[in-house]
């Protein structure tokens, strides 16, 4: 897991003494979901509703412009500008106050999202959905992301609004007895669950995998204190009807999902295979429950 997402179009590595001058010191101005439309910047809501369809203000997302430490340079900083993120009738959505011209940086329609990452560390969080049209990322810093979590939760129910069953040979009802809890990141406490977990140890390190009826959930952890106070570090929500087969190479795990894919690097080969061999097995159960129903996807992959 690396110590933060990378920078996008959009942002800019800037030196560190200009820091005050695009962003001035003592700006807390702070994520928010507006009440209404007259809180957001001009054109931003135009615009969203152009590319992703019509924007309600529930579906809206305001990041205001900040400036990072990154990867450790003294020097250096990350700008991030304002930005809007807009969950409309047919896509997702980012607007961008950024030069030359402010509008929609990326738009992904529902039915092309193929993860929603949500990668955080101590003072930084990095929520990225990423499609075939491109990869639409949101910064917060420090304490700005607690208005994030019921938007996040709005975009995975339209990137997976189709319910599926959950395979009874896989343990459906079961949680972890060991690793991070799914519990505060499930659509609904009460669907089922199979899930599977983990550890490592010597590395300090976990992964749990959750299949309900909508998402295949990834959690990689690292060790913190206890087991109850272990950070989340990076939470993947796959929507199920893009999942499209998994292998492992060498440490690292990658889901086929809708055309791209995502890498999911762990501590040991033997981790590797063993995610990739339970992987297998919920794609094979998920392909002879749905045989016929879903044309052009291919099977499992060990």
């Amino acid at each position: 897991m690396v110590s933060q997402a990378w920078a996008a179009d959009w942002e800019h590595i800037v030196a560190r003494d200009l820091a005050p001058h695009l962003v001035p010191v003592g700006d807390h101005r702070r994520v928010q979901r507006p009440t209404g439309l007259t809180e957001l910047p001009d054109g931003a809501h135009a615009a969203l509703c152009r590319s992703v369809g019509r924007v309600d203000p529930g579906g809206l997302l305001v990041v205001p412009a900040a400036v990072w430490p990154w990867r450790g340079w003294r020097r250096r900083s990350l700008y991030t500008p304002l930005t809007v993120a807009g969950i409309g009738e047919r896509g997702v959505g980012l607007w961008v106050q950024a030069l030359p011209v402010p509008g929609t940086r990326v738009r992904i329609p529902f039915s092309d999202i193929t993860a929603v990452e949500d990668h955080a560390g101590k003072s930084w969080r990095a929520v990225a959905m990423t499609g075939p049209p491109g990869r639409l990322q949101v910064r917060f810093y420090d304490e700005w992301w607690s208005e994030a979590d019921s938007w996040i939760r709005l975009l995975r129910l339209r990137a997976a609004p189709v319910a599926e069953t959950v395979p009874a040979t896989l343990g459906g009802g079961c949680r972890p007895l060991r690793g991070p809890s799914v519990g505060s990141v499930l659509l609904d406490v009460c669907e089922g669950i199979a899930c599977v977990s983990w550890r490592s140890r010597a590395r300090g390190a976990a992964c749990v995998l959750a299949l309900t009826s909508r998402e295949l959930i990834i959690v990689l952890s690292r060790a913190g204190h206890s087991i109850l106070r272990r950070e989340i570090r990076r939470t993947l929500y796959l929507p199920r009807q893009s999942l499209h087969g998994a292998e492992g190479r060498g440490k690292t795990v990658c889901v086929r999902t809708a055309g791209t894919q995502v890498d999911i690097r762990l501590w040991s080969r033997k981790a590797a295979a063993d995610v990739s061999r339970w992987l297998a097995k919920v794609l094979t159960e998920q392909d002879r429950n749905d045989i016929g129903s879903r044309p052009g996807q291919q099977g499992s992959f060990g």
